[in-house]
């Protein structure tokens, strides 16, 4: 069962973060970890990763404004 959330940018530890549904934080993704994200209504499966600004492959969705606040599911 996956669990699902909205994503954050963790100033503590300076990544993007996932709180879940329950409160729970993930603890911080790193470059690679796979997740899905909602675009447009439908989940799109995805990885995050950091260049120059975090982003998420294959969406065109670069930069902490344009990733938090969106739902996503692991």
């Amino acid at each position: 069962m996956s669990k699902a959330g909205k994503l954050f940018y963790n100033k503590d530890n300076d990544r993007m973060d996932i709180v879940f549904n329950n409160g729970n934080t993930y603890g911080g993704l790193h470059c690679g970890t796979c997740l899905d994200v909602k675009i447009k209504g439908k989940y799109v499966q995805t990885r995050i990763e950091m260049g120059r600004e975090w982003g998420l492959v294959g969406t065109g969705l670069i930069g902490i404004d344009n990733l938090n606040g969106l739902s996503v599911r692991m």
